[in-house]
């Protein structure tokens, strides 16, 4: 607590039914020294009351059985006026500030509590029931609390000419002592008594009854420049009169951005829908009425639970809302239905509203993307089509290649189906034996240009994935080496794997996957059928990075060609010999990741050998059930 030696007691009573309001605000006056107690309910209050004695009170206007009104009135008879009450309010009208007014409170303030406002309300309220004390204690000592005072007090005689003129007077409107003693105090608040005014006409014969009277206008500074004030005037009708002035421009401020930001709110085209820490939703904006189709009662109270509702996936809802209480946020793609039942596509953002150390209340913003959705579709279907147009092109400028590798095998086949053709016309054709070799070694080279029918024919078609689904990369991986552990074994190759549990799915084709990651493992048996290594190692890694999914494949064998790297996934860019392949299978690859959103990059690892890194987005599995 800062400078607040003149305090006796710094006990405050907090009066609200609502647990959360209760533990912000003793938050916020235990932070600046206040001792401050608890009571959820009128009844509980006046208990309170009796028995501590407390400095200030702030209650709640609307609280159940006995309101705060009820409760202020009360409290206020209880300790003959002498306690000051702050009411809390969160309709900022006239006939609340009347009634809290009338029932004896002091001073009122708006929700939501903006805590330097309330602290320094606080403060004041205190401080003036200090000076109130003091007052009538000690006439003598009058003089040296209206210096001490933060608000401006400004003496006034029956003629409304300033007879006393405090240093806070003098810092609000900028006039010195001696400059404003004498002059009408209506230069500095022209609409100070004009309400005294009005009541004189209207009620002659009461010049000399006692009154008080609180109300906000506008003050004038020396150098012509207005600012709102909050006025407390008392005294006799037509004589001496003290007047109480207090700059309110930072109250003002605040309001103004509250409302700023509540006309914000209800003009964003995002829904925001606000869920407060007991899982209730507070309140929505129009965005949210018009995107989800529920009117505004609707949600507002309704548990979060409800969001089960809009969102098209319950199940991925409560993962959703899982994950939002673990890390206090979430965001992503998912598929929501409006009441009349129509399914849309929507970014949903889900952040935690800190209030301190506080984690009060969570806001959920989401928009509708559903033509943003329609044109990733179409460009996805673009990109497919530009794809296979490109590896058309690639086989049309290889065709010499492509003509060269089916004519090894064709001619192979001619030469030997012509060796025995010769050799049975002669009659030298005596053997079986003989024949089936021959007729094998046909069958052999009718299967290599199969083989590279078969090649030609998938990288043309890879790039279409068909229909795209959420897959498990684990399975994936799983199944490829499965189906090569009998090769792995015949070379002596051991099989290293640290697959992440419970990894999310990709968006893809499973099928895909795994034809692209057998491409993979042959290439890495490939390699280390050349190494002369004894421990020959392939080693699959998967893992999540934020939202991506990351593929490792590495090897021990040979490594790559540094100059080469830029080039292994092109169309027929080989390093084997002739007849030993024709440099589609990486290409394929490359062609397959891209298909599904993903990248593919290879390196050189420290173990002499080559890795290749898949990485793949995250699929929303809701997003894409339609």
């Amino acid at each position: 607590m800062k400078n607040k030696d003149f305090l006796v007691e710094n006990k405050v009573l907090v009066v609200d039914d609502d647990q959360v309001t209760r533990v912000i605000l003793c938050q916020i006056l235990e932070k600046e020294g206040y001792q401050v107690f608890e009571a959820g309910d009128g009844t509980q209050a006046l208990a309170l009351f009796k028995r501590l004695k407390p400095a200030v009170v702030i209650i709640d206007a609307m609280l159940p059985v006995m309101d705060g009104f009820t409760v202020c009135a009360r409290l206020c008879e209880l300790s003959g006026g002498r306690i000051p009450v702050l009411m809390l309010t969160s309709l900022n009208d006239e006939e609340s500030v009347k009634l809290a007014l009338q029932a004896g409170a002091a001073d009122f303030s708006t929700k939501p509590v903006n805590g330097p406002v309330l602290c320094r309300r606080v403060e004041r309220l205190l401080r003036s029931r200090k000076i109130e004390f003091l007052l009538k204690k000690s006439r003598a000592s009058k003089q040296s609390l209206i210096i001490n005072v933060p608000d401006g007090i400004i003496g006034v005689n029956k003629y409304g000419l300033i007879e006393s003129f405090n240093p806070a007077a003098e810092r609000v409107f900028g006039y010195s002592y001696a400059e404003a003693v004498g002059q009408s105090v209506r230069k500095m608040l022209p609409d100070a008594f004009r309400e005294q005014e009005q009541v004189f006409i209207e009620h002659p014969g009461i010049e000399n009854k006692m009154f008080n009277s609180e109300r906000e206008g506008t003050g004038w500074r020396k150098d012509g420049s207005n600012f709102p004030v909050a006025i407390k005037i008392s005294g006799f009708c037509a004589g001496d009169r003290l007047v109480i002035v207090r700059d309110i421009t930072e109250r003002k401020l605040a309001e103004d951005n509250l409302r700023l930001t509540a006309r914000v709110f209800e003009s964003v085209s995002e829904g925001i829908i606000v869920v407060d820490s007991a899982g209730n939703i507070q309140t929505v904006n129009a965005a949210a009425v018009s995107i989800t189709g529920y009117r505004k009662e609707e949600l507002v109270g309704r548990h979060y639970s409800f969001l089960k509702v809009i969102l098209n996936d319950s199940s991925s809802a409560e993962n959703i809302l899982s994950g939002v209480r673990k890390n206090h946020y979430w965001q992503g793609r998912v598929w929501s239905r409006r009441k009349d039942g129509g399914v849309y596509p929507v970014w949903l953002s889900i952040s935690a509203v800190r209030n301190e150390t506080i984690r009060n209340t969570y806001a959920v913003i989401f928009r509708d993307i559903t033509e943003q959705v329609r044109w990733e579709a179409e460009k996805q279907k673009l990109a497919e089509q530009a794809a296979r147009v490109q590896r058309i092109n690639s086989m049309g400028n290889a065709s010499a290649s492509i003509a060269h590798e089916i004519n090894q095998p064709l001619n192979s086949i001619k030469v030997i189906a012509d060796s025995v053709l010769y050799w049975y016309k002669k009659g030298q054709v005596n053997e079986v034996a003989p024949l089936i070799e021959s007729f094998q070694k046909i069958t052999d080279q009718a299967g290599r240009i199969s083989s590279i029918i078969k090649n030609i024919r998938n990288f043309v078609s890879a790039g279409s994935a068909g229909r795209q689904e959420p897959c498990n990369l684990n399975n994936s991986v799983s199944r490829a080496l499965a189906i090569l552990d009998h090769r792995f074994r015949e070379h002596g190759i051991k099989i290293k794997k640290s697959l992440t549990w419970n990894l999310p799915p990709v968006l893809g084709n499973q099928s895909m996957f795994e034809e692209i990651i057998l491409n993979l493992l042959a290439n890495a048996v490939q390699a280390l059928d050349v190494s002369s290594r004894d421990d020959k190692i392939i080693n699959c890694v998967t893992r999540q990075e934020e939202e991506k999914i990351l593929l490792e494949i590495t090897d021990n064998g040979t490594g790559l060609d540094n100059g080469m790297i830029d080039k292994i996934f092109d169309p027929f860019f080989t390093t084997k010999t002739a007849g030993k392949g024709m440099g589609l299978g990486l290409a394929i690859v490359h062609s397959g990741v891209s298909v599904c959103n993903g990248k593919i990059t290879a390196e050189n690892n420290h173990q002499g050998g080559a890795t290749f890194k898949l990485e793949f987005p995250v699929a929303n599995e809701s997003a894409w059930k339609k």
